[in-house]
């Protein structure tokens, strides 16, 4: 049976052949790719039917080497590739591509957020997780391909959580060690003074730390650092002191605080400490 072959990725210009194989092999290496269009002699497109085949030879030949009988599970096997091919509409190869992709992309947003976590940044977790969503969107606005589209987000959404629910352990471990760090360094520094809570001689560095990731329990109540006024320490050194005043509010003057280490709504570490006068 004569076919005409043409492809227009390959420069092949319109031939007529009882060999289609044969032709496209000598200009096109590419068989789960391949551009061409084939016409019967009744000049009716049997391009999908013909590569399917194409591919099912394809997929037996690659299954043992030449000359020797295809085992049964392997005919198997090449017969699930093939129904996976159909319910795709296209080579399973460029699934798998875009599933790790995906995956990949996954794996990047989840270390994004746990360095995040760590530094205590919530805005960093809720940016580190806007940028694939956005990727998505706006992948699913340019691709004309609603499948690659749906498998791509499909992926993600799965692999993400795994991902997360892996590296948290660690994270939250990392995130206990760095408050407990960060607390015990402020404990000799606090003192109460005047229905306030004071911790001075900070660097500028770890008074943005604490007030980022620390809070105070005192008389049954919670004060984030975050809210506590700075004074200045010093006018004429760059690297000058800085002193962090809390406000009781009316509270009696505590005779111990207990310093909270928070990531969110949840606290990582806290330790209960007398104060000095």
């Amino acid at each position: 049976m004569l076919l005409r072959v043409s492809c227009r990725g390959c420069r092949l210009s319109p031939a007529w052949t009882d060999d289609p194989d044969g032709l496209l092999g000598t200009v096109c290496n590419r068989p789960f790719r391949c551009g061409a269009r084939v016409d019967d002699e009744q000049s009716n497109d049997v391009t999908a039917g013909y590569m399917d085949d194409r591919h099912h030879a394809f997929y037996a030949l690659a299954a043992e080497p030449a000359g020797m009988s295809v085992p049964e599970h392997r005919i198997h096997r090449i017969h699930r590739i093939f129904r996976i091919h159909r319910i795709f509409g296209r080579p399973p190869s460029r699934a798998w591509i875009v599933a790790t992709i995906s995956c990949l992309a996954a794996l990047l947003v989840c270390h994004e957020m746990m360095s995040a976590y760590e530094g205590a940044s919530l805005v960093g977790i809720g940016f580190s997780l806007g940028i694939p969503l956005a990727a998505l969107l706006f992948g699913r606005t340019l691709a004309p391909d609603a499948l690659d589209w749906r498998v791509a987000s499909l992926s993600f959404f799965v692999a993400l959580p795994v991902l997360l629910t892996i590296a948290f352990p660690s994270a939250l471990q990392a995130a206990r060690e760095a408050d407990a760090r960060l607390i015990g360094s402020l404990v000799s520094r606090t003192r109460a003074d005047e229905g306030s809570l004071v911790i001075d001689r900070l660097d500028p560095g770890l008074a943005e730390k604490a007030k980022q990731r620390v809070a105070v329990r005192a008389g049954g109540r919670t004060y984030d650092l975050a809210d506590a006024s700075t004074r200045k320490q010093g006018k004429r050194s760059p690297d000058r002191r800085v002193t962090l005043v809390v406000d009781l509010k009316g509270t009696p003057e505590p005779h111990e605080v207990e310093f909270e280490g928070l990531r969110g709504p949840t606290t990582t570490f806290s330790e209960m400490v007398a104060l000095a006068k």
